[in-house]
This record gives C-alpha cells, structure tokens and sequence, in this order.
C-alpha cells in the first residue's frame, strides 16, 4: 500500500468551487494540511491511546509508532450497479484482516467516539491540498461486524452479508457528512458568509448533546438508506434492527437519531439546514424542505475520495 499523503487528491470534485472560495471568500477556507505530521494526528484526540496496547521491551526507551497505510478505493466498483461485485469487496476486506482488539475493547471504542471508531471525513474546505475525503478503518470495522453477527446470529443472514452492512452503513454516515460540506458550500456562493466553519462551531457547542445533528443526522440516514439495502443484500428491516442495537452504545448526538426533541428526522432535517443557513444553534426561522442537507443526497457519490486506513494492529507503546 502507499503511504497516505502521496496520493493524488481529488482532481475535479469541488476544484471550481475551491477556486472560487479561494478567490473570493478565503476567510471560508483553512488550509490544516501543513500542521498535520500524519494521518493519526488527525484522529479524534485519545483515539490511538484506545486501542494501542503495551508491550514490554527492554532495548528501547522510545515508542514504537509506524505510520499507518493508506489504499485509495475506486468508488465506481462500489457504487456502479453494472460492475459492483460483493464478492470481491469481500475479498479485498479478507486480505486486510480483522483488528487484533478484544470485541469489548472495539464495544469501549464505540462508546467514546460513535461511529468514528471506523472512519471519519476530511472536509475539502480544510484538506483540500491534501487529500480531503472519506477514510474508513477496515480493521477495526470488520472485528466489530463480526462481534455483531455472533450477537444477531441466525441462519438466514451470513457474517459476509453482515460485514457489507456495517461497512457501508459506516460510509453512509460519513457521505452525509460530505453531503452537508455540498450544502454549505452552496450557501456560502450566494452569501460570501463562511457557513461551513459556522457549523464546526455549532458542532462544539452542541457535540455529544441529543441536539449534536450532524451526527444524529448522519445515523438518521443511515438507518433508512437503500444504499446500505442494496449494497449489503440486507433487507432495511433487519438493517434498522442490528445498527440501532449499535447506536444506543455510542454517545449522545449519534444514538439520538430519532430526534425526538425536533419531532424526528424529517423536521431535524429543515432546524438542521437552518442552523447552517443562519450560523447558530438557534435560528430564527425554519427552512422549508425545498432546500436541505437531503437535497443533496442525489450528488454523484463516486466524486468522494474514498481510502482505506490499515496498520492499526501494527502500533504498539512501549513499557518504559
């Protein structure tokens, strides 16, 4: 695999609009790619000290750290009903293998950082030098739909059709996320206003509160998405019973999908947009559905970037 930040960044999707923000609206955009050593600073904060473990090695006094490897996947093979083939995601995820974490380690995982425990997005608004997009953590994913399908085991669902599950409920999550960058940006070409780092500081104010919608959102989608359905040749049905078990043990924001304060999903979608539109928790006027974070859920979703982190089971910390 080559080495994550020697990739070629997305050539065409959000090149113009980039440009444009770059031009005329810069203070829209911050460039974080230069204060990044390497992809794991870029993990949530206590991420690697989760699932590293000790060992015990008397001949060095300095941590063993190998930098972690990513694999760009073409989406076409993922997204394209004409040449999607389960079989061979399959194998592709087979050869990278399963973490080496006890399930109640991966379980502790979950319930610190929701669904990030598997992946997260890189915004193009700040990587956009650097390989912006979505990256998944096929390792520590592949332990936890294991340690899924042992608890929902049947006969009539396999480990395989439960692994596609959790891997594209888990890129859902993270397309709604790119999914609501497209929105922003939109706002921010009519306005010249910087609605996309207004959002970052609504995240703040509200993350891991049932009123976190970015998150809430995100697993909303997820549990009534057919592309889940159809990639996974698991009916919703079953779908929404596995992944909503999973929810309720991550934190508040993700497992709060029903937005039951809101009065659900569908009405968290127009506060959602909303709060983007005005730039505060509290807006003072709803949207109407017209013009939501859903109508960009037709975008073509092969212009994301999509990798894949390995190395995981490889960092180990050093007994001093």
């Amino acid at each position: 695999m080559k080495n994550h930040w020697s990739f070629y960044k997305a050539e065409t999707t959000f090149r113009p609009e980039y440009a444009y923000l770059n031009k005329y609206i810069p203070h829209a955009l911050d460039n974080q790619c230069a204060r990044r050593q390497s992809f794991q600073t870029l993990l949530p904060e206590g991420f690697i000290d989760s699932i590293v473990p000790w060992t015990e090695n008397l001949d060095t006094i300095s941590p063993v750290s190998p930098e972690l490897h990513i694999e760009q996947i073409n989406t076409s093979l993922l997204l394209d009903t004409e040449i999607y083939d389960a079989n061979k995601l399959i194998e592709f995820l087979d050869k990278i293998g399963s973490s080496d974490l006890d399930p109640q380690a991966i379980r502790n995982l979950v319930s610190l950082y929701g669904t990030e425990a598997f992946g997260l997005y890189l915004p193009f608004h700040y990587y956009h030098n650097c390989d912006w997009g979505i990256y998944l953590f096929p390792e520590i994913l592949k332990k936890h739909a294991e340690d899924l399908f042992e608890y929902f085991k049947t006969d009539k669902y396999t480990r395989e059709e439960t692994l596609l599950m959790y891997f594209f409920a888990v890129y859902r999550h993270e397309l709604y996320h790119y999914q609501t960058e497209r929105y922003a940006t939109k706002l921010e070409l009519t306005t010249h206003r910087s609605h996309y780092k207004a959002l970052a500081e609504i995240d703040k104010e509200v993350h891991h509160s049932p009123n976190w919608l970015s998150e809430a959102l995100a697993e909303a989608t997820v549990l009534n998405s057919l592309l889940v359905s159809n990639r996974s040749h698991m009916p919703l049905q079953r779908i929404q019973k596995v992944y909503s078990w999973d929810l309720q043990n991550m934190p508040s924001g993700y497992r709060d999908h029903a937005c039951e304060s809101y009065g659900g999903p569908n009405k968290a979608q127009l506060y959602f947009a909303s709060q983007i539109k005005e730039m505060k928790v509290k807006p003072e006027s709803i949207l109407p559905d017209l013009f939501t974070v859903k109508g960009e859920f037709s975008s073509n979703d092969r212009d994301v970037p999509l990798y894949v982190v390995t190395g995981f089971n490889k960092i180990r910390r050093l007994y001093l």
